[in-house]
């Protein structure tokens, strides 16, 4: 098997060091009492002399991790653990983990972990279950992990020991982090003999935090501003700043209207006696919101035309289909997003292939929806796409958006979708069909392949509006029909950790993140982007389009804005943790 991690190792070169907090886990460890930062993200590989095993995962929440990882005896497992109580100074934490998911019955494996920190040594110990008979049902041993890390955090010395799944050996290793994002690995393991381990991590308190573009304001009268809001902008922040910066109206108020990229947002209507006050250092946002209104706000009615150009890098790794092994996929992009009018975006993208391995896998079938992938990536250079979408607020809460063309690489397509988002509500409802046919590599469309894809669904933010879990039923690029799930965590500077759950034919699991890098070459904006999931796959495949109305809304919703509203002065939020709700104008 061709290595895989050196192309993630250079996307993750130009971030900044990364805050450390507990090791991630490798392929082959047991379950421990802890689990590593929220928002963290990371791939890890293990080696012994018979093979070589691969994880990616990923802490979406608080109290939950995710991986996906080549399994014992299964190409393609899930484990999944719950962290019920965090660890305080009177009491342990306390751990559910279920490995193996979607694996044969003997990779099975549950366990309940207790875990403590005392000085330098991190304690977890409690009971595993083995075997596919059941939720913690099974073959039932005792599990116990120490993990002891001296001063400075660079060293750590691992024990493990009790029947986990397959694996009944104990394990001993040794780590060095000579950077916070990067952990090396070397240990023995009777059965294994050597083994030798690489993770690299990305922690979100850790990302870097470039400016965005810069916000378009317009003077559409006495006291009002219309603001155009651009992606990775603190809402809240942007609406103070304009309106400290505007004279009132004669009825003594000042008026910002929001809209994201001619798609209307919020109005907020404040008093000048309060924004004055708030100059002089003695008023507050709480006083300001107390006698502001908020509104839903117009369109606005010129623009003037924007092009955003965008240069990101992509490393995709996962499981083939069948016995191919994980496989990966390393290319860079470049897109040009055009606005001549409010509410109107063309697109093009090309993109070009650095490295891959999909000569491993094996010939598709007679209608491919993802398996011909090696087609695609032994092209050098290849337009991704070329597309038109237009959008709007059709009515109260109801917004919609219209696209076709050239939407992803491997499909075009026409469709649209539909959004009914109350106003001060912390959900909404979506509806998304299109009509897709499939592309040949170059520019051609195969026109027997049409096929109807859309879904239905929900999403709902968790405790704050950068946070969203979504609920979905899909219908599919080969015409099947399952249930989707999935997260949406928006990171500082505007990074985004996702992980999504469907079945079709089959539980699938995939963990993105996205991270933005600044300015790159004047005004080319750079990012990178790693994705684990299952490749060349023909089963549980949705388009990849490239402007969802979703990534519109949620920008210039009122929720953004209340969660923030603490900084509009420009003063920062002061939370307990990151991932607070900051004070604000209310829901009600």
């Amino acid at each position: 098997m061709r290595p895989i991690l050196p192309a993630f190792l250079s996307l993750l070169l130009g971030t900044a060091a990364l805050a450390g907090g507990h090791p991630a886990a490798l392929p082959g460890s047991r379950p421990e009492g802890f689990l590593p930062d929220v928002g963290s993200y990371w791939v890890a590989t293990e080696r012994d002399e018979f093979e070589t095993l691969v994880l990616a995962g990923a802490r979406p929440l608080p109290k939950l991790g995710l991986a996906l990882r080549r399994g014992w005896l299964t190409e393609s497992v899930v484990d999944i653990s719950w962290l019920g109580l965090a660890e305080t100074r009177d009491r342990p934490s306390l751990l559910l983990a279920s490995h193996g998911l979607g694996s044969i019955g003997a990779e099975r494996a549950d366990a309940v972990m207790l875990g403590k920190t005392l000085g330098p040594i991190r304690l977890s110990g409690g009971l595993a279950w083995s075997g596919d008979r059941g939720w913690f049902q099974g073959r039932m041993s005792p599990l116990l992990v120490g993990r002891w890390t001296p001063e400075g955090g660079a060293w750590s010395a691992v024990l493990e020991g009790g029947r986990f799944g397959p694996v009944s050996q104990p394990r001993a290793m040794l780590t060095y982090r000579p950077l916070s994002w990067i952990e090396m690995s070397g240990g023995y393991q009777p059965g294994r003999g050597i083994i030798t381990g690489l993770t690299l991590r990305a922690d979100a308190d850790g990302l870097p935090v470039p400016e965005p573009r810069p916000a378009r304001a317009r003077v559409a009268g006495p006291g009002r501003v219309v603001l155009g809001v651009p992606d990775r902008t603190d809402l809240a922040r942007l609406v103070g700043r304009a309106a400290l910066g505007t004279p009132p109206s004669r009825q003594g108020t000042v008026t910002v209207e929001t809209h994201a990229q001619g798609l209307p947002g919020v109005r907020v209507e404040m008093l000048g006696a309060d924004l004055e006050r708030a100059k002089r250092l003695r008023g507050s946002p709480a006083e300001i919101a107390r006698n502001a209104r908020f509104s839903q706000a117009d369109g606005p009615d010129a623009l003037g035309t924007e092009l955003d150009l965008t240069l990101d890098t992509r490393f995709e790794l996962g499981p083939g289909p069948g016995d191919a092994g994980w496989v990966y996929r390393w290319t860079a992009g470049l897109e040009a997003a055009l606005r001549p009018l409010p509410g109107i975006q063309l697109s093009l993208a090309g993109r070009v292939g650095l490295d891959d391995t999909a000569l491993l896998l094996p010939p598709p079938g007679p209608r491919p929806v993802r398996g011909d992938l090696d087609a695609y990536a032994a092209r050098v250079a290849g337009l991704e796409r070329a597309s038109l979408a237009a959008y709007a607020r059709l009515g109260d809460g109801l917004t919609a958006l219209l696209d076709a063309g050239y939407l992803e690489e491997m499909f075009a397509g026409a469709g649209g979708e539909l959004e009914y988002r109350p106003f001060r509500s912390t959900w909404r409802l979506g509806l998304r069909v299109h009509q897709a046919w499939k592309r040949e590599p170059g520019f051609g469309l195969r026109q027997d392949t049409g096929v109807t894809t859309g879904a239905v669904g929900i999403r709902q933010d968790i405790g704050d509006p950068d946070t969203v879990l979504s609920l979905a039923g899909e219908r599919f690029l080969d015409g099947g029909w399952g249930p989707v799930a999935a997260l949406e965590m928006r990171l500082p500077g505007g990074g985004l950790l996702e992980a999504e759950a469907l079945l079709a034919d089959g539980l699938a699991v995939g963990l993105g993140l996205r991270v933005p890098l600044g300015r790159f070459l004047g005004p080319v904006e750079a990012t990178m982007a790693a994705k684990t999931k299952p490749l060349a796959r023909d089963t549980g495949q949705r388009l990849e389009r490239p402007l969802r109305l979703a990534d519109l809304t949620d920008r210039i919703g009122y929720g953004r804005l209340a969660a923030g509203w603490e900084g509009l002065l420009g003063d920062p939020v002061t939370c307990a943790a990151r991932w607070c709700r900051s004070p604000g104008p209310g829901r009600r």
